[in-house]
């Protein structure tokens, strides 16, 4: 009897569950909860779907940004051989209109005598219009100068 009686309430309970399982899909509540679930899941693929096409767009901009600074670099480049290849026709041009005869004094007085060197250093550079680099050298290469046993220059034999 007890038996029976549990397993009536048992009945009872489960049709009360069956009852209110079908008045919630009634009400909508079932029907609603997964809507919301579809549309979770519908904005969660979209939202990946866009975050997928950020991802491509960055790696073409970062593409993008990357050939610039090359393309940066190398006009840099160019403009820095530009500028030089300027500064040599200018330079180029100073020199055309040059007293040939007061430059081949001055070499050969430079060239014969030691003690004017030192002087006569600032006048080439100005003659030949050496840039400052150059005059550098040339006066580096004065000072270290060791003469030879014929002379400046080395007889050639």
């Amino acid at each position: 009897s007890q038996n029976s009686t549990h397993q009536s309430s048992s009945r009872s309970s489960e049709t009360t569950s069956r009852q209110d399982d079908l008045a919630s899909l009634i009400s909508g509540n079932h029907l609603s909860k997964y809507y919301d679930d579809e549309i979770i899941l519908d904005s969660m693929d979209t939202m990946k779907a866009k975050l997928i096409t950020l991802q491509k767009q960055l790696e073409h901009t970062t593409s993008i940004l990357h050939d610039s600074e090359a393309n940066v670099s190398r006009l840099l480049e160019e403009n820095k051989l530009l500028k030089t290849g300027i500064r040599r026709e200018e330079l180029n041009e100073k020199r055309e209109g040059l007293n040939l005869e007061y430059l081949k004094n001055v070499l050969l007085t430079f060239l014969k005598s030691r003690d004017d060197r030192a002087q006569l250093l600032p006048v080439i550079s100005t003659l030949l219009s050496l840039t400052p680099e150059e005059a550098r050298s040339l006066q580096r290469y004065h000072l270290s100068d060791v003469p030879f046993a014929d002379g400046w220059f080395p007889r050639w034999q």
